[in-house]
């Protein structure tokens, strides 16, 4: 049986090589579901701060600023790759200031305790090494 950490190995390796086409193969359906994840949110204070967690190329982010343009972002991803691809929509889409984003695992988040104001995931769950504690991180930051 593959340790964690081989599973989580094998996981970034995959999002890194498919990055340069993850947004042409799945962007309709991530964005579709995004938006659906952010209209679904409960009521958020003024200038909200959302962890977009395993971010990829920041279907969340996007719909999270066209709803509410002044809040902000902790956009994290496992994969190298799709960080530097949100790194590049960061620049492109004139957020910087609002988004910050880093590579960091879904199952280990430094963030502190309560620090946004929702945690969201776009379909991450699946992908990650280890659901269950990923999903008490989301509780967690939230």
């Amino acid at each position: 049986m593959a340790s964690s950490s081989d599973v989580t190995a094998n996981l970034t390796n995959s999002f890194n090589n498919a990055a340069d086409t993850y947004e042409r193969r799945m962007g309709t359906a991530t964005r579709a579901v995004a938006r659906h994840i952010i209209s679904s949110l409960p009521s958020l204070p003024p200038n909200p701060t959302i962890c977009d967690n395993a971010c990829g190329t920041g279907a969340i982010t996007k719909a999270f600023l066209d709803r509410y343009p002044h809040g902000h972002v902790y956009a994290t991803d496992n994969s190298p790759g799709m960080v530097e691809l949100m790194r590049q929509n960061i620049d492109q889409s004139g957020w910087s200031g609002k988004v910050k984003v880093e590579v960091m695992d879904s199952v280990r988040l430094h963030l502190p305790d309560n620090s946004v104001d929702a945690n969201t995931m776009n379909f991450g769950i699946f992908f990650t090494s280890d659901a269950q504690r990923a999903a008490d991180e989301i509780v967690r930051h939230k």
